[in-house]
């Protein structure tokens, strides 16, 4: 075991680079990009069709799209080229489901991805900017992560009917070479790993779905810092987990996931956990990109309108309405006649939240939200 430590710490040798960072994740159907504290979200494509993004370190970015063709975008969201995969001429023959774990590498120049084809896992690697040459692939493997501009940490997937060990690294153009066999997680079926941009870390998404009838009972995020685990987060156990997406920060220090309460991050140890984004962000992907001044997003602007003059009985029985218009993604705080309440709001628009304040002649109303000056309305009860 100690000389295969070794060997990893030696393959796995890739300088690091300091930059601010960005990552880029699925809302909805489309791409947003944001500083990795939360701050600065913005949404860079609007067709309402892509999934599982990554991004380069120039800050192009890619995404593959519902009918399985995977498109390139520039930093601002301009599409640059599409590359077509397997699914895109599916027929009943060979049914092919749409890429997962679309992989920007670094330099831009290439993408690799994994796709279930005629119920067959395969890992590919093409050409970014070259859409008809795909470079390698290799059967059996998925959840590609670059290390370096050449080399992928490759997963190893229960389906396939040949072993081997859990984790290896594929060559651009070469050979796999196994890296180990996982054996510390004897209760799971599935692990996807992330390697961090040195190679050092992994990250691996562990489920046992595959004894649970595709939705899982356990799902752990489990932190590797050679062959060895460093420490482990428990995930929310639903269908979901597929999306958790973990990557690490430019300097692995870090790593982001996905779950139903938006994206996490917390250190490699896995200490200062915390939800940088509302509810409804998945497949997470941090780049050493920083956007540049031009590109940021306005401050976050509030207004708010309420019926100034209901009746008593119907502020009695049912409360207020409050129409509160954000120009954002936040989480509002109400307070009305000393009463509040609060909730989180997944888009820019428009929203009523209903207040049940005590009654008096003047009832106050203020609304809140994190970088907003806060507004306010005034409300008089009749009758």
């Amino acid at each position: 075991m100690r000389r295969l430590v070794l060997a990893l710490v030696v393959l796995f040798a890739l300088p690091a680079t300091a930059h601010a960072d960005s990552i880029v994740f699925r809302r909805g159907s489309d791409i947003w990009r944001m500083s990795p504290d939360g701050t600065g979200q913005r949404q860079v494509t609007s067709d309402d069709r892509y999934e599982w993004p990554s991004a380069a370190d120039d800050g192009t970015f890619a995404a593959a799209d519902g009918t399985g063709v995977i498109h390139r975008f520039a930093p601002g969201g301009a599409r640059l080229n599409t590359i077509p995969t397997a699914a895109t001429d599916d027929d009943e023959d060979a049914p092919t489901e749409t890429p997962t774990h679309v992989r920007l590498s670094p330099d831009g120049t290439r993408i690799a991805y994994d796709q279930a084809i005629a119920g067959d896992v395969t890992a590919v690697v093409t050409s970014a900017t070259a859409p008809d040459v795909a470079l390698t692939g290799q059967d059996g493997l998925v959840a590609p992560s670059w290390i370096g501009n050449d080399r992928l940490l490759l997963s190893r997937d229960i389906s396939f009917d040949t072993e081997g060990p859990t984790y290896n690294v594929l060559t651009v153009g070469g050979p796999v070479a196994p890296l180990f066999d996982d054996t510390d997680a004897p209760w799971a079926t599935g692990f996807d790993a992330a390697a961090s941009r040195d190679g050092a870390r992994m990250a691996v998404v562990t489920d046992d779905a595959a004894d649970a009838d595709g939705i899982p009972t356990r799902v752990e995020l489990r932190l590797f810092e050679g062959t060895t685990v460093r420490c482990a987060l428990a995930l929310e156990a639903a269908d979901t987990y597929s999306s958790a997406s973990p990557s690490f920060s430019p300097d692995g220090s870090r790593v982001a996931w996905a779950e139903s309460d938006g994206i996490h991050v917390a250190g490699s140890d896995c200490a200062g956990e915390r939800v940088v984004t509302l509810p409804g962000a998945w497949e997470p992907y941090w780049s050493p990109y920083t956007e540049p001044a031009s590109a940021a997003v306005p401050k976050l602007t509030l207004s708010v309108r309420v019926k100034p003059r209901p009746r008593r009985a119907t502020v009695r029985r049912r409360g207020i309405g409050v129409s509160v218009t954000v120009s954002a993604p936040t989480t509002i705080k109400v307070r009305a006649g000393g009463r509040s309440v609060s909730r989180a709001l997944p888009t820019a628009g428009t929203y009523t939240v209903r207040v049940r304040p005590r009654l008096a002649k003047r009832i106050r109303v203020r609304v809140t939200a994190p970088g907003a000056a806060p507004v306010r309305a005034v409300i008089r009860p009749r009758g």
